[in-house]
């Protein structure tokens, strides 16, 4: 069984996307074709178009699977073409958009780790390579992998 403040959806084709990244109501909503659970590592597994709405984020992907509490996740792992997440930093309300073929993202750090393609805006600043680890709060990063890392950021 689910715990109480983990609304599981399946996919629904006729209402498709969703209207607002973040959850409104304080529930982490979560829709995919497919999900297990796995009571012994603590982990929900989903696979299918999968998109993830809570308070202060949203993520989606091809697949992904939640550690941690399910009302609460400590960390989101996606897979995808790309994967995305948007997380709004608490200190200043400022939206992060990130995205890649691969994506960590460690709530109870505050970090995320792409991999494939990785892309990182926030706010006017945007940060492109092949891999990438990105703290939220603090806006730090380090950058790297193949070919060019390319950094933009408004003077």
């Amino acid at each position: 069984a689910l715990l109480l403040g983990l609304c599981l959806q399946a996919w629904d084709p006729v209402l498709g996307e969703t209207s607002s990244p973040l959850s409104t109501n304080g529930t982490l909503v979560v829709r995919a074709e497919e999900a297990e659970e796995d009571g012994s590592r603590r982990a929900i597994y989903l696979t299918g178009r999968v998109e993830i709405q809570a308070p202060m984020w949203a993520a989606r992907g091809k697949s992904a699977t939640l550690y941690g509490d399910p009302a609460d996740p400590r960390s989101v792992v996606m897979e995808g073409a790309p994967a995305s997440v948007k997380v709004l930093r608490s200190k200043d309300g400022v939206l992060v958009e990130a995205a890649g073929k691969y994506l960590e993202y460690w709530r109870d750090r505050d970090a995320l780790r792409l991999r494939g393609e990785a892309v990182v805006q926030d706010g006017e600043r945007v940060i492109r390579g092949d891999s990438m680890t990105y703290y939220i709060e603090t806006k730090r990063y380090s950058v790297g992998g193949k070919g060019r890392v390319k950094v933009v950021a408004e003077p």
